[in-house]
Order: structure tokens, then C-alpha cells, then sequence
């Protein structure tokens, strides 16, 4: 909800809470890759923080259609 409005901190806190707590989730690929994303559009100074999303999802969900996007 957060990640639509463009609410990317909000976005990012949640998410993030939600891929340390629940990596089980059946979407928790998505949930990287929109983490990753929510990062990279709050500017360079947490850039380190979109690139450890992409990476934990391309690590951790090898076989995800997302990781390409990912690796992008």
C-alpha cells in the first residue's frame, strides 16, 4: 500500500520488518524486490541498503521470476 502511494520510507520500514521476520512468506521475493526498489528511490545516501535487497533475494530465491529484475 505504502510502496503505491510513494510513501517509500513507510514502505521500506514495513517491508523490511516483514522480510527479517516472516522469510517463509510466500512472497517474500516480492517483498525484496519492492524493499530494494523503496531504497533506491530515497537517493543515494541508502543506496547500500537497495543493493542488500537485490542481493538476499537473488541469494536466498534463486530460482524466483523476480531475480533478474533484480540483478538489473
Amino acid at each position: 500500500y505504502y510502496f503505491s502511494r510513494g510513501a517509500y520510507v513507510a514502505a521500506s520500514n514495513r517491508l523490511q520488518a516483514m522480510t527479517d521476520h516472516y522469510p517463509l512468506f510466500s512472497q517474500a521475493d516480492e517483498a525484496l524486490l519492492k524493499l530494494g526498489d523503496s531504497y533506491g528511490k530515497m537517493g543515494p545516501r541508502v543506496k547500500n541498503r537497495s543493493i542488500s535487497a537485490y542481493q538476499k533475494l537473488v541469494r536466498e530465491y534463486p530460482l524466483s521470476p523476480l531475480v533478474d529484475e533484480a540483478k538489473k
